[in-house]
């Protein structure tokens, strides 16, 4: 009855404030995710905001965090949705994204499992996104864009129409470009892709990461279109280190002789994590899972026709 909770507007992701995540207060604030928070400028007292070419106008060295090339106070816009790619709807998006942190801050506290979430917005093709904790975006760390063309699909809760406007795919990036991840577009990833492509489906997918190439994450989430448009409106992401569902396996043992494994849906179950291997994305019957490859096989696609039905 509360709702909308309106909150503090929350910063841009390069303008943090104190505490600053280090070693002497990262027990407290961050426990064992100080491993990854270590190596990048973080504060976990708020969340932060993104929008493309965001960036530290008094910074003149390319290899800072938050540099831009001619960046200007213009690029912190939000109003106007910046220089790079303006939105009328980027002011909207920051007010309503900032009521939402109090929930945010509270599931990454109590899941220390979770390394960071957030939600990342179409905002009319531009992409704009709300992150916990604050994080500056590493402008060093390019991605490689898919491109917007899977927009043209046809709207699964309106017929009539396509989930994107050839206006919204004309601001992405086109397929096979690498992006400088200061003027990233969750538009552009294949996560997001997913999701928006079936609302009807909680997404549960191991991709590499964006910010930080040698590293691996479990994707949780589930995109929301707007109840009365119907319009795609946000991707929802929480991320989750491969290496701690490691440990998180050996936890869930029934006995010491059991193992468990956790795989991919999929014609070949691509393991994920297991208490008895550390072969990521190869079959579950050609792991070492301590079976025979053929009753392994033999056993997952029974399951596999089984499950469809029970679900």
């Amino acid at each position: 009855r509360n709702y909308p909770f309106i909150g503090e507007l929350i910063p841009i992701e390069w303008d943090l404030k104190t505490p600053v995540l280090n070693a002497a207060n990262a027990d407290e604030l961050c426990q064992s995710r100080w491993d990854y928070y270590k190596d990048r400028p973080a504060s976990t007292v708020n969340a932060a905001f993104h929008m493309q070419g965001a960036c530290n106008p008094t910074l003149t060295d390319p290899s800072a965090a938050a540099y831009w090339p001619n960046c200007t106070n213009a690029n912190n816009d939000i109003a106007t949705g910046g220089v790079i790619a303006p939105s009328q709807t980027t002011k909207q998006i920051h007010r309503k994204g900032s009521n939402l942190i109090p929930l945010l801050k509270v599931i990454f506290k109590a899941k220390e499992e979770i390394r960071d979430l957030g939600l990342y917005f179409a905002n009319s093709g531009a992409g704009a996104s709300v992150n916990c904790p604050q994080v500056a975006f590493v402008a060093n760390s390019p991605y490689v864009s898919i491109g917007c063309d899977w927009m043209k699909a046809t709207n699964p809760y309106n017929k009539s129409k396509t989930i994107g406007t050839q206006e919204m795919i004309n601001r992405c990036h086109g397929e096979g470009v690498v992006v400088n991840s200061r003027i990233y577009n969750p538009l552009e990833r294949a996560w997001c892709q997913d999701q928006a492509l079936h609302p009807d489906r909680f997404s549960v997918d191991v991709v590499a990461d964006a910010w930080s190439n040698d590293d691996w994450l479990l994707f949780l989430g589930k995109t929301v279109y707007d109840r009365k448009s119907r319009e795609f409106v946000v991707c929802i992401y929480i991320g989750i280190p491969l290496g701690s569902l490691d440990e998180a396996m050996m936890d869930v043992k029934v006995t010491n002789k059991t193992e468990v494994s956790t795989d991919a849906w999929g014609e070949i179950g691509t393991v994920i994590v297991s208490s008895v291997t550390t072969d990521r994305g190869s079959a579950i019957y050609e792991s070492n899972l301590g079976l025979t490859k053929v009753k392994t096989k033999w056993t997952f696609l029974a399951f596999s026709e089984l499950l469809p039905q029970a679900f």
